[in-house]
């Protein structure tokens, strides 16, 4: 991420955006679409790999993703067939983001919060367990001082 970040460029963020788009219709048409939406997912962190333009940091990204196919696979399963893909589209979202602020310290915030809950994790950590975490963080966020509302 802090490679693509620094790197980023408006045309891979158009194809970013767009790959977003994908992902949206796909949780959005409400089939059974697992195997589809994982394909896409896979081209959008190809993508964000490829944007580093450091061949090694790619090609270490693509082995890490294939170890934990199994894994990655099931969480997206587990999330969309819960009805929880809109969970999905909000973390690729905050990725895109990130990617377009080419703030590197919301890269390192978010490295910082995946390490936290993997530290702090009860049982095993999980994608879903850390989107459950972070969608308080997430949520507060997204407020604006001025909204008729109360937080806790």
């Amino acid at each position: 991420m802090r490679l693509a970040s620094a790197k980023y460029n408006e045309e891979a963020g158009r194809a970013l955006a767009a790959i977003l788009d994908q992902m949206t219709g796909i949780v959005q048409s409400g089939e059974n679409v697992v195997d589809r939406f994982f394909e896409v997912d896979n081209t959008f962190h190809n993508l964000i790999s490829q944007m580093g333009k450091n061949p090694l940091a790619d090609k270490i990204s693509r082995v890490v993703r294939t170890l934990t196919h199994a894994m990655r696979y099931e969480t997206v399963a587990t999330m969309l067939n819960t009805g929880r893909g809109e969970e999905l589209i909000a973390a690729h979202r905050c990725l895109l983001e990130t990617l377009q602020s080419r703030r590197l310290e919301n890269v390192e915030e978010l490295k910082s919060s995946i390490l936290s809950y993997l530290e702090n994790a009860e049982g095993d950590p999980s994608l879903s367990g850390f989107l459950d975490e972070i969608a308080l963080y997430t949520d507060l966020d997204s407020r604006v001082d001025g909204d008729n509302c109360v937080t806790m």
